[in-house]
């Protein structure tokens, strides 16, 4: 697998294999990742978006809580759900945001995840390759 390793700091972190939807993920979590992830009394939140219009975009956001009914225990302190959706058409409004998106075509799992945190932040970035 290739990973954008210019934005993470990774030396020994931790390593899962997870189903979804009958796909194969590997998440990854760097050393810093798995020490911030061991402090917390709550799970980390981590939710995939992959919007698919006129060309394709995805996010990786950090929560305190769940969204979705898809999300997937990792560990005790960390879970992960994938949204993927399709606006209706291709435009934009004045302020550069997407039209309504309605959840569609599950079948696009990413094959990794990364995550990070440092100086206090959680990063993450997803591929297909």
């Amino acid at each position: 697998m290739e990973f954008n390793t210019s934005i993470f700091n990774f030396g020994k972190g931790s390593r899962w294999d997870i189903d979804i939807r009958g796909r194969r993920m590997a998440i990854e979590c760097s050393p810093g990742a798995v020490k911030a992830l061991e402090a917390r009394n709550t799970p980390l939140f981590v939710v995939i978006e992959i919007a698919m219009a006129c060309f394709a975009k995805k996010s990786v956001t950090f929560t305190e809580s769940g969204q979705g009914d898809e999300t997937i225990d990792v560990t005790e302190k960390l879970a992960i759900s994938v949204q993927t959706v399709a606006p209706n058409f291709c435009k934009t409004d004045a302020n550069g945001s997407a039209s309504t998106a309605t959840p569609t075509m599950k079948e696009f799992i990413p094959k990794w995840l990364r995550i990070d945190y440092r100086s206090g932040e959680w990063r993450g970035d997803c591929g297909f390759r």
